[in-house]
C-alpha cells in the first residue's frame, strides 16, 4: 500500500459493509501513476475484496490474481502480524472465498489467475501467459534478482518458492489447527488444488498429540 493510503485501507478495507473513501484513495493513486504509461499498476492486498467496486470505477481494469497455499500463508501471517494459527487460517479462508467469487465472475478477459507455486515453478512460462492476457505489459523480467522481505532475511534473490521452508516453521499444534479449519472448507481447498494436510505431517508429526505441544 502507498504511505498515503495505508492508514485508510488497513483499518477499513478488510472489513465487511464499510464505505471505502475511494475518491480519496484514487486521488493518491493518481499522484503516483504515470498517465503516459499503457498500464497503471495498483496492488494493495485488500483489493481482492473490492473487485466489483474497482470495475465500476475503472471499467477497463484487468486483474492478475495470485494465491499461495494455506499453510505457508499462515506462517507468514503469524510471523508478521503476531497472529495465532486460528486467526491466520480464518483470514486465508476469507480471502480465498472472496477470490473464488472474483475468479468465477471475471476470469477470462478481465482476470488472469495463477498460484504462487506455479509462478515459482516456471516463472518464464507464467510471465508469457500474463503477457498473452495483457499484451500492454509487453515484457516482464523474471530471471533477475529482486529486492524483497524474505523469510531468510535476504536482501535480494531470484524468484524462489519458499513454501516448504515456511511450512517447516509451523508447530505441530498450529498444523492441526489449520488442518481442522481447512477440513470444514474442503471444496474451497480443492478448488485451488491444495491439500488439506500439511506435507510435513507425513514425517511423523501427524501422530503427535497437538494438545501436548507448545
Amino acid at each position: 500500500m502507498l504511505p498515503e493510503t495505508k492508514e485508510i485501507m488497513r483499518p477499513l478495507a478488510w472489513k465487511d459493509d464499510v464505505q471505502i473513501p475511494w475518491d480519496t484513495i484514487i486521488s493518491h493513486w493518481n499522484s503516483y501513476w504515470d498517465m503516459e504509461k499503457l498500464v497503471l499498476l495498483e496492488k494493495s492486498p485488500p483489493n481482492v475484496l473490492h473487485a466489483d467496486e474497482l470495475i465500476t470505477r475503472f471499467p477497463q481494469t484487468r486483474f492478475i490474481a495470485l494465491i499461495c497455499e494455506p499453510y505457508a500463508t499462515c506462517e507468514s501471517l503469524m510471523r508478521r502480524n503476531q497472529w495465532d494459527a486460528s486467526t491466520a487460517i480464518a483470514f486465508w479462508l476469507r480471502v480465498a472465498t472472496s477470490l473464488q467469487h472474483t475468479i468465477e465472475r471475471y476470469k477470462g478477459k478481465q482476470l488472469f489467475f495463477l498460484s504462487y507455486e506455479t509462478l515459482c515453478e516456471n516463472p518464464e512460462r507464467s510471465c508469457q501467459r500474463m503477457i498473452s492476457f495483457l499484451p500492454e505489459l509487453e515484457e516482464l523480467t523474471w530471471d533477475k534478482r529482486f529486492k524483497l522481505h524474505s523469510i531468510d532475511r535476504s536482501l535480494s534473490q531470484e524468484i524462489t518458492d519458499m513454501t516448504a521452508d515456511k511450512r517447516a516453521r509451523l508447530s505441530v499444534k498450529d498444523r492441526y489447527c489449520i488442518q481442522a479449519a481447512l477440513s470444514k472448507h474442503r471444496h474451497l481447498v480443492r478448488y485451488y488444488g491444495y491439500s488439506l494436510e500439511c506435507p510435513h505431517d507425513h514425517e511423523g508429526a501427524q501422530n503427535t498429540n497437538p494438545q501436548a505441544t507448545t
